[in-house]
């Protein structure tokens, strides 16, 4: 019960884009990606370090939108932040 008055952790991933992508999104459609680098911001109220694995492994089920882009060849993570709560 403790964690859901827990304020969220947050996360940053830095993707690189090697090359221009076009990525299907699920419902939402399709989106072109030039190539270079972005920053991603995610959260997580609870075990936020594993929501960061998650986003690091190759072999998921496409479930958040950033998982459709970092699922396309050519992208990677190039660094994570993580910011736990008072820090």
């Amino acid at each position: 019960m403790a964690d859901l008055h827990r304020a969220p952790q947050t996360y940053q991933l830095l993707i690189e884009v090697a090359n221009r992508a076009r990525v299907c999104i699920g419902r939402f459609g399709t989106f072109c990606f030039p190539a270079g680098h972005y920053c991603y911001t995610g959260s997580a109220r609870r075990n936020f370090e594993v929501r960061v694995r998650r986003h690091q492994s190759s072999t998921k089920t496409l479930r958040w939108h950033i998982d459709y882009l970092l699922a396309t060849p050519g992208v990677r993570i190039l660094a994570r932040i993580l910011h736990k709560q008072g820090e």
